[in-house]
């Protein structure tokens, strides 16, 4: 089965699709990656179906490192999401009333 990103462009992830078997550790972290990357996107635009999202939780649990890799960038993106905000009382931040 193949997916398709939600904007009905190109393939997102083919569910056959199998990481490298070069046997270089790099390359087949970076394929997991690539694919986690590809996978949150396209989850996070919000327009998937049920199977979708089901493809996507079967391509999670092919392996302990593709859970783990998902884990970290959704931990990351968190953690991104909170750089550059202005604390509270700083300009910009938002403002305590008690």
């Amino acid at each position: 089965m193949c997916v398709e990103g939600a904007s009905g462009g190109g393939v997102i992830m083919n569910e056959s699709q199998r990481d490298t078997d070069s046997g270089d550790a790099d390359t087949r972290a970076d394929a997991i990656r690539e694919g986690a990357v590809r996978w949150l996107l396209w989850l996070r635009a919000g327009d998937t179906t049920e199977r979708e999202r089901d493809a996507f939780g079967r391509w999670r649990a092919q392996s302990d490192e593709h859970a783990r890799t998902v884990r970290e960038l959704i931990w990351m993106w968190a953690v991104l999401e909170t750089v550059g905000r202005p604390e509270p009382g700083e300009p910009g931040g938002p403002t305590r009333t008690h």
